[in-house]
Order: structure tokens, then C-alpha cells, then sequence
């Protein structure tokens, strides 16, 4: 039902509480064991989950606060004799927001990703590695996003390899580029008016993955293969860190590189600024029927980051005689560790 994932099962029992905690509230009466019931579910709520990660549950539970106060209110009247009509009105409607709470809950759960399966636990590290993109300027086969002062002749990417050390749930998606994340995918995927509503995503900020960021590699091999990963249109590195941490858990140090072509949805660059999804080969020229023009607009997106790909490879195969500034300052060092006769 939900692609393989799980519900988490601590916010299962959490969304559940809180739906039953609703519904106590409606079918009691208003008296102080009540008040104290709505006040822990709504404190739970937001401060487990913000007012968006769990968005199937505040957003319903808004306006059934306002119904709540209403219904303590002398404007319904009438309570100790029967429903007034107002409260009668307040009771249907509290109603219909608990079984939507209870029913956008099933369908967009909170999830996690299924364990990983392999002899090795995992390291990660996020960095800019160093490259040099000398031959790919001179052919022309790059599109220029990479000449701009600072954040020229880098490749922002993530390394995930075997380790001995104990993995940690780290996010799935880094809490500060998470919400620009969320945003820019529902841009660049969702119908016309559901494109501004990034929240909608925000469950996935409560998904953990289980590795160990800036960890030694294993030590119980002397050196391990490499796998480079580049990632499809609107993707990142992060999105597709499962597929990884699967190999590297096998014993495979793997390369994930975030590209600069503008097929990304938010590339982070070394002067800490974001690199946008471009939508124009799309709405300006496929759309447009322009067919042969969308071909070379996406064969040149290729040709970048091809030549990302084989010059972050080469600077990674370098790595197996000397260290970097952004490995040195996090304790890491690949010195001996990579296999690169194969390559």
C-alpha cells in the first residue's frame, strides 16, 4: 500500500492516540479531564511533529480546536437539557475532522525505510570534492553553472562506505535544506495547484536513515571497490542515499554526486547557496513541441555531468595517496582503502 515503506511505529501509536483523543473530546463532556485530554494531544502533536510533519493530523486539528472552544462556550446553550442545534452542528462537523484525520493518516503515514541488509555498517560524509574540469571547459561539453568565483572546479557529493563503527539515525533529509527541498520537488513534480504546497512533503523530515556520518573506513579489508551514482532529473544525492548505503553495506565505497546541469532539484554549492531545478527544457521547449531542440538540451545536460562524474572519480582515485581539506577537517582519511586497478 505504501511502495514497500513501514509506517514508524512510535508515530503510529502517536497519531493513533492523538485521533482517540479526539474523539473523547467530542463524545464527552466539556469538563476539566476533557480540557487536559485536548491540551496533551495538541502539545503532543506539535511538539513531536511540528505543525507540518504530521500535517495529516494539525491541519484537521486546528479547526477542531476552534470547534472545541465554541462548543465550551455559552453560545450553544442548552447542554444539560439536550443538543441545541449549535452543538449539534459542532459534534458533525468535529466528527467529519477526526475521519479525515484518521484517513489522510492512512494514506500519507510517516514512514521508514526497511533496515539495511549487509556485512558492513555504514559511513557518510558530505563534501565538495576538489576536480578539475580543464578538458570538459575546453570541449564545451559543461553548461557554465560551474564559472561562477567560488563555486568553480568543485563537485558537491557524498561518500558512503563500509565502516566499523556503530551507525546513529541521522535524517534523511538535512533539517536546513529540507523545507527547500520539499518545495522544490513539489515544483517540479506535482499538478499545476498543488506545485506551492512543499509541506505536503514534510512527513519524510521524520524519516531516519542508519549510518555514521564522518566515521574511518572498515578496517576488516584492506581495500574496498568503487561505484559512482549519479542521480536522475530532481534528484540529489540524499534522496537516493538507500539505493547506497544497500552497497556500501556490501563493501563498496560509492560516490554520489549532486550535479550542477540544473537536473537537480537543489544542488548545495561550496558558497552555501543552491543550485535550482531548471524547468525551461521542459515548459519552453517540450512542451512547445520543440522536439529536437529538447533532445539537445538534454544531451548537453548529459555531457555534464558526465564529466562531473569522471572528474569526481578521478579526484576520489586520488584520495588513495593524499587527503583533502573538507575530508582533513572532518577526521576522515580514504588513504589505502580504495580499489582503483579496476576503474
Amino acid at each position: 500500500m505504501w511502495g514497500g515503506l513501514r509506517p514508524i511505529p512510535s508515530r503510529l501509536v502517536l497519531d493513533g492516540a492523538t485521533i482517540a483523543s479526539l474523539v473523547f473530546c467530542t463524545f464527552t463532556v466539556p469538563n476539566g479531564t476533557n480540557n487536559v485530554v485536548l491540551s496533551l494531544a495538541t502539545i503532543v502533536t506539535l511538539v513531536s511533529a511540528g505543525l507540518t510533519q504530521r500535517w495529516t493530523i494539525s491541519f484537521p486539528l486546528l479547526p477542531f480546536l476552534v470547534l472545541q472552544v465554541l462548543r465550551r462556550l455559552d453560545l450553544v446553550g442548552g447542554t444539560s437539557e439536550g443538543l441545541s442545534w449549535m452543538a449539534l452542528i459542532i459534534g458533525i462537523l468535529s466528527t467529519l475532522f477526526i475521519l479525515s484525520a484518521a484517513a489522510l493518516s492512512i494514506l500519507f503515514p510517516a514512514v521508514e525505510l526497511t533496515p539495511i541488509q549487509g556485512k558492513y555498517k555504514v559511513g557518510i560524509i558530505d563534501l565538495h570534492l576538489p576536480v578539475d574540469l580543464t578538458e570538459g571547459i575546453r570541449r564545451g561539453s559543461l553548461l557554465g553553472t560551474q564559472d561562477e568565483e567560488g563555486n568553480d572546479h568543485f563537485v558537491t557529493a557524498r561518500i558512503l562506505y563500509p565502516t566499523d563503527e556503530e551507525p546513529e539515525d541521522l535524517p534523511y533529509l538535512e533539517p536546513e535544506s529540507a523545507p527547500l527541498l520539499c518545495a522544490e520537488l513539489m515544483k517540479c513534480g506535482a499538478p499545476g495547484p498543488l506545485k506551492s504546497l512543499g509541506w505536503m512533503l514534510h512527513t519524510w523530515r521524520l524519516t531516519h536513515i542508519r549510518a555514521k556520518r564522518n566515521a574511518q573506513p572498515s578496517t576488516q579489508q584492506e581495500s574496498f571497490p568503487l561505484a559512482v551514482y549519479s542521480h536522475g532529473l530532481t534528484g540529489i544525492a540524499a534522496i537516493y542515499s538507500y539505493q547506497s548505503l544497500n552497497l556500501a553495506a556490501s563493501g563498496t565505497i560509492v560516490l554520489m554526486v549532486d550535479h550542477t546541469d540544473q537536473s537537480a532539484v537543489a544542488t548545495r554549492r561550496r558558497d552555501s547557496t543552491h543550485l535550482l531545478y531548471d524547468h525551461k527544457p521542459v515548459t519552453d521547449v517540450y512542451m512547445k513541441g520543440k522536439e529536437v531542440q529538447y533532445v539537445r538540451r538534454r544531451r548537453a545536460q548529459t555531457q555534464h555531468r558526465v564529466e562531473e562524474c569522471l572528474s569526481a572519480l578521478s579526484c576520489l582515485k586520488s584520495l588513495n595517496r593524499r587527503n583533502i581539506p573538507d575530508l582533513a577537517s572532518a577526521g576522515v582519511s580514504f588513504i589505502g582503502k580504495l580499489e582503483t586497478t579496476d576503474v
